[in-house]
Protein backbone atom coordinates (compact mmCIF):
# COMPACT_ATOMS: atom_id res chain seq x y z
CA UNK A 1 0.00 0.00 0.00
CA UNK A 2 3.06 2.41 0.74
CA UNK A 3 4.23 2.18 -2.80
CA UNK A 4 2.70 5.26 -4.19
CA UNK A 5 3.60 7.08 -1.40
CA UNK A 6 7.16 5.91 -1.83
CA UNK A 7 6.91 6.09 -6.01
CA UNK A 8 5.52 10.27 -5.92
CA UNK A 9 6.77 12.28 -8.24
CA UNK A 10 7.49 15.20 -5.84
CA UNK A 11 7.89 15.23 -1.88
CA UNK A 12 4.37 15.73 -0.22
CA UNK A 13 3.39 15.19 3.72
CA UNK A 14 2.14 12.03 3.19
CA UNK A 15 5.61 10.47 1.10
CA UNK A 16 7.94 12.16 3.85
CA UNK A 17 5.96 11.07 6.75
CA UNK A 18 6.06 7.26 4.79
CA UNK A 19 9.76 7.61 4.59
CA UNK A 20 10.38 8.87 8.08
CA UNK A 21 8.34 6.01 9.47
CA UNK A 22 10.64 3.29 7.89
CA UNK A 23 13.74 5.20 8.36
CA UNK A 24 12.77 4.82 12.22
CA UNK A 25 11.22 1.45 11.51
CA UNK A 26 14.63 -0.33 10.04
CA UNK A 27 16.74 1.99 12.21
CA UNK A 28 15.08 0.04 15.66
CA UNK A 29 15.02 -3.46 13.78
CA UNK A 30 18.92 -2.32 13.18
CA UNK A 31 19.17 -1.99 16.84
CA UNK A 32 17.16 -5.01 18.18
CA UNK A 33 19.01 -7.53 15.76
CA UNK A 34 22.54 -6.17 16.45
CA UNK A 35 23.30 -9.07 19.06
CA UNK A 36 22.18 -11.90 16.59
CA UNK A 37 22.90 -10.33 13.19
CA UNK A 38 25.78 -8.09 13.90
CA UNK A 39 27.19 -7.73 10.15
CA UNK A 40 23.63 -7.21 8.49
CA UNK A 41 22.29 -4.66 11.26
CA UNK A 42 25.81 -2.71 11.00
CA UNK A 43 24.90 -2.78 7.32
CA UNK A 44 21.43 -1.46 7.92
CA UNK A 45 22.66 1.36 10.07
CA UNK A 46 25.64 2.48 8.06
CA UNK A 47 23.47 3.29 4.90
CA UNK A 48 20.85 5.17 7.16
CA UNK A 49 23.49 6.71 8.62
CA UNK A 50 22.48 10.47 9.47
CA UNK A 51 23.34 13.33 11.76
CA UNK A 52 23.34 12.76 15.81
CA UNK A 53 23.38 8.73 14.75
CA UNK A 54 26.58 7.12 16.43
CA UNK A 55 29.03 5.27 14.15
CA UNK A 56 27.85 1.94 14.46
CA UNK A 57 24.84 0.57 15.34
CA UNK A 58 26.60 -1.39 18.47
CA UNK A 59 27.51 2.05 19.82
CA UNK A 60 23.79 2.74 19.93
CA UNK A 61 21.65 1.98 23.04
CA UNK A 62 19.34 -1.26 22.97
CA UNK A 63 15.36 0.26 22.38
CA UNK A 64 13.04 0.41 24.87
CA UNK A 65 9.18 -0.26 24.78
CA UNK A 66 7.03 2.59 25.17
CA UNK A 67 3.71 1.79 26.61
CA UNK A 68 2.31 5.53 26.07
CA UNK A 69 3.16 4.67 21.97
CA UNK A 70 0.25 1.65 21.87
CA UNK A 71 -3.17 2.55 20.84
CA UNK A 72 -5.05 -0.64 21.23
CA UNK A 73 -8.58 0.52 20.09
CA UNK A 74 -6.85 1.79 16.59
CA UNK A 75 -4.69 -1.73 16.72
CA UNK A 76 -8.26 -3.28 17.32
CA UNK A 77 -9.89 -0.94 14.29
CA UNK A 78 -6.69 -2.06 11.83
CA UNK A 79 -8.01 -6.25 12.95
CA UNK A 80 -11.32 -5.43 11.77
CA UNK A 81 -10.22 -4.04 8.41
CA UNK A 82 -7.71 -6.35 7.93
CA UNK A 83 -10.98 -8.80 7.94
CA UNK A 84 -13.03 -6.93 5.74
CA UNK A 85 -10.09 -6.63 3.07
CA UNK A 86 -9.24 -10.56 3.59
CA UNK A 87 -13.17 -11.21 2.83
CA UNK A 88 -12.78 -8.88 -0.06
CA UNK A 89 -10.12 -10.99 -1.56
CA UNK A 90 -11.91 -14.72 -1.02
CA UNK A 91 -14.96 -12.70 -2.77
CA UNK A 92 -12.91 -12.14 -5.53
CA UNK A 93 -11.47 -15.02 -5.84
CA UNK A 94 -14.76 -17.05 -5.64
CA UNK A 95 -16.56 -14.36 -8.29
CA UNK A 96 -12.73 -14.58 -10.33
CA UNK A 97 -12.14 -11.25 -10.35
CA UNK A 98 -8.95 -9.92 -10.04
CA UNK A 99 -7.30 -7.80 -7.51
CA UNK A 100 -6.50 -4.90 -9.89
CA UNK A 101 -10.25 -5.25 -10.98
CA UNK A 102 -11.47 -2.29 -9.57
CA UNK A 103 -15.60 -2.46 -8.10
CA UNK A 104 -18.17 0.52 -7.60
CA UNK A 105 -19.09 -0.62 -4.24
CA UNK A 106 -18.31 -2.38 -1.16
CA UNK A 107 -21.08 -2.58 1.40
CA UNK A 108 -20.52 -3.47 5.14
CA UNK A 109 -22.91 -4.89 7.20
CA UNK A 110 -22.66 -4.84 10.98
CA UNK A 111 -23.80 -6.49 14.12
CA UNK A 112 -22.55 -3.72 16.08
CA UNK A 113 -22.09 0.24 15.15
CA UNK A 114 -18.89 0.62 14.13
CA UNK A 115 -16.23 2.36 16.08
CA UNK A 116 -15.16 5.84 15.43
CA UNK A 117 -11.64 3.87 14.90
CA UNK A 118 -12.97 1.66 12.13
CA UNK A 119 -14.18 4.77 10.75
CA UNK A 120 -10.95 6.20 10.22
CA UNK A 121 -9.20 3.18 8.89
CA UNK A 122 -11.76 3.12 6.05
CA UNK A 123 -10.02 4.32 3.37
CA UNK A 124 -7.55 2.20 3.90
CA UNK A 125 -9.99 -1.03 3.68
CA UNK A 126 -11.77 0.72 0.74
CA UNK A 127 -8.02 1.08 -1.17
CA UNK A 128 -7.17 -2.49 -0.50
CA UNK A 129 -10.90 -3.58 -1.14
CA UNK A 130 -10.30 -1.66 -4.80
CA UNK A 131 -13.79 -0.66 -4.43
CA UNK A 132 -15.17 3.41 -5.65
CA UNK A 133 -17.03 3.56 -2.33
CA UNK A 134 -17.41 1.56 0.75
CA UNK A 135 -20.58 2.21 2.52
CA UNK A 136 -22.36 0.83 5.96
CA UNK A 137 -25.87 -0.43 5.60
CA UNK A 138 -28.33 -2.72 8.07
CA UNK A 139 -29.46 -5.69 6.13
CA UNK A 140 -28.04 -8.06 3.39
CA UNK A 141 -32.04 -8.12 1.62
CA UNK A 142 -31.24 -5.76 -0.52
CA UNK A 143 -28.41 -7.15 -1.77
CA UNK A 144 -29.10 -10.82 -2.82
CA UNK A 145 -29.56 -10.34 -6.08
CA UNK A 146 -26.98 -11.50 -9.25
CA UNK A 147 -24.84 -7.95 -9.14
CA UNK A 148 -23.68 -8.63 -5.74
CA UNK A 149 -21.36 -11.29 -3.82
CA UNK A 150 -21.95 -11.19 0.18
CA UNK A 151 -19.44 -13.10 2.24
CA UNK A 152 -20.49 -13.67 6.38
CA UNK A 153 -16.87 -13.38 7.57
CA UNK A 154 -17.32 -12.96 10.94
CA UNK A 155 -20.16 -13.80 12.93
CA UNK A 156 -23.04 -11.27 12.12
CA UNK A 157 -20.85 -9.27 10.24
CA UNK A 158 -21.12 -9.35 6.00
CA UNK A 159 -19.08 -7.96 3.15
CA UNK A 160 -20.69 -7.10 -0.20
CA UNK A 161 -19.24 -6.29 -3.38
CA UNK A 162 -21.34 -5.17 -6.73
CA UNK A 163 -19.61 -7.52 -8.87
CA UNK A 164 -21.38 -5.70 -11.96
CA UNK A 165 -18.52 -4.38 -14.54
CA UNK A 166 -19.05 -1.03 -16.65
CA UNK A 167 -17.00 0.23 -19.43
CA UNK A 168 -15.43 2.30 -17.31
CA UNK A 169 -14.41 -0.30 -14.27
CA UNK A 170 -13.30 -2.40 -17.34
CA UNK A 171 -10.99 -0.18 -18.71
CA UNK A 172 -9.75 0.76 -15.43
CA UNK A 173 -8.48 -2.56 -14.55
CA UNK A 174 -6.67 -3.05 -17.96
CA UNK A 175 -5.22 0.17 -17.02
CA UNK A 176 -3.82 -1.05 -13.55
CA UNK A 177 -3.17 -4.37 -15.24
CA UNK A 178 -0.75 -2.61 -17.79
CA UNK A 179 0.87 -0.71 -14.66
CA UNK A 180 2.03 -3.71 -13.23
CA UNK A 181 3.50 -5.02 -16.43
CA UNK A 182 5.57 -1.93 -17.71
CA UNK A 183 6.71 -1.81 -14.16
CA UNK A 184 8.04 -5.74 -15.27
CA UNK A 185 9.67 -3.88 -17.79
CA UNK A 186 11.28 -1.56 -16.88
CA UNK A 187 13.02 -3.23 -13.92
CA UNK A 188 13.92 -5.99 -16.44
CA UNK A 189 15.57 -3.26 -18.74
CA UNK A 190 17.56 -1.82 -15.47
CA UNK A 191 16.03 0.77 -14.49
CA UNK A 192 15.74 2.75 -11.16
CA UNK A 193 12.37 3.46 -9.28
CA UNK A 194 12.95 7.37 -10.22
CA UNK A 195 14.17 7.03 -13.42
CA UNK A 196 12.20 8.55 -16.47
CA UNK A 197 12.02 6.84 -19.89
CA UNK A 198 10.70 9.06 -23.38
CA UNK A 199 8.15 5.97 -24.57
CA UNK A 200 6.44 2.82 -23.61
CA UNK A 201 5.42 0.50 -26.54
CA UNK A 202 2.54 -1.60 -25.82
CA UNK A 203 1.80 -3.97 -28.59
CA UNK A 204 -1.95 -4.15 -28.60
CA UNK A 205 -4.41 -1.69 -28.50
CA UNK A 206 -6.29 -0.10 -26.39
CA UNK A 207 -9.30 1.89 -26.41
CA UNK A 208 -8.87 4.02 -23.08
CA UNK A 209 -9.73 7.40 -21.70
CA UNK A 210 -7.26 10.49 -22.49
CA UNK A 211 -6.98 10.39 -18.43
CA UNK A 212 -6.28 7.15 -17.87
CA UNK A 213 -3.64 6.95 -20.69
CA UNK A 214 -2.29 10.23 -18.65
CA UNK A 215 -2.30 8.60 -15.11
CA UNK A 216 -0.97 5.24 -16.81
CA UNK A 217 2.19 7.39 -18.10
CA UNK A 218 2.69 9.32 -15.17
CA UNK A 219 2.50 6.06 -12.85
CA UNK A 220 5.46 4.40 -14.70
CA UNK A 221 7.24 7.62 -15.29
CA UNK A 222 7.08 7.66 -18.88
CA UNK A 223 6.63 10.78 -21.45
CA UNK A 224 4.21 8.85 -23.62
CA UNK A 225 2.44 5.59 -24.29
CA UNK A 226 2.30 4.55 -27.55
CA UNK A 227 0.41 1.16 -29.45
CA UNK A 228 1.94 -0.83 -31.84
CA UNK A 229 4.94 -3.07 -32.79
CA UNK A 230 7.16 -3.33 -29.94
CA UNK A 231 11.20 -3.53 -30.08
CA UNK A 232 13.14 -6.61 -30.57
CA UNK A 233 14.07 -6.34 -27.08
CA UNK A 234 10.32 -6.34 -25.81
CA UNK A 235 9.36 -8.22 -22.80
CA UNK A 236 6.39 -10.56 -22.94
CA UNK A 237 3.08 -10.17 -20.50
CA UNK A 238 -0.15 -11.35 -20.10
CA UNK A 239 -2.99 -8.53 -19.65
CA UNK A 240 -7.03 -9.12 -19.33
CA UNK A 241 -5.86 -12.70 -19.96
CA UNK A 242 -4.47 -12.00 -23.74
CA UNK A 243 -0.42 -11.95 -24.49
CA UNK A 244 1.15 -8.48 -25.64
CA UNK A 245 4.47 -7.09 -25.41
CA UNK A 246 5.90 -3.90 -23.79
CA UNK A 247 9.00 -2.30 -24.61
CA UNK A 248 10.80 0.66 -22.92
CA UNK A 249 12.66 3.53 -24.30
CA UNK A 250 14.91 5.29 -21.84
Amino acid sequence: RSRDRFNAHELTLDSKAGFESLNYALKTLAKITAPFTPFIAEEIHLQLLAEGDKQSVHLEDYPQGNDKLIDTALEHAMSEARAVIEAGRRLRAEKKLKTKQPLAKAVLILKEKPSKQLEQVLEIAREELNVKKLEFDSATDEYETSDFATLEYEEGNYLVLETTLTDELKAEGIANELVRNIQVARKLAGLQIFDEVSEVTVSKKYELPQDLLEDLAKQVRAKKIVFGKTSANAVEAVVNGEKIKISVVK
